[in-house]
């Protein structure tokens, strides 16, 4: 098994995994290490359901996290569902 040394971690989260440690009668490199593999199970998760997800849904999934407000991603959406519902939209010509 391999160490790991985490530098920078802000007091209070340090503060909270140690009073996590205390309330379940672990010691902090326990509690940090349960808590660390709850953290890398659901980001497995989450990517696992992004790679599986529709190029448009993961375009939107990008862009809630660029736009500036919630206001500008609904625009951005809205923009979106017109080009991919609406009814101006050209039909592919196959040959």
């Amino acid at each position: 098994m391999g160490d790991m040394l985490i530098r920078n971690i802000s007091d209070a989260l340090r503060a909270d995994i140690e009073n996590l440690a205390r309330k379940n009668g672990q010691s902090v490199t326990e509690t940090a290490r349960e808590i660390m593999r709850i953290g890398v199970d659901a980001a497995m998760r989450r990517n696992a359901e992004f790679i599986e997800m529709p190029p448009g849904q993961k375009l939107l999934c990008l862009a809630k996290g660029a736009s500036e407000s919630d206001a500008e991603f609904d625009e951005f959406r809205q923009i979106m569902d017109g080009i991919r519902h609406g009814a101006d939209r050209p039909l592919p010509e196959f040959k």
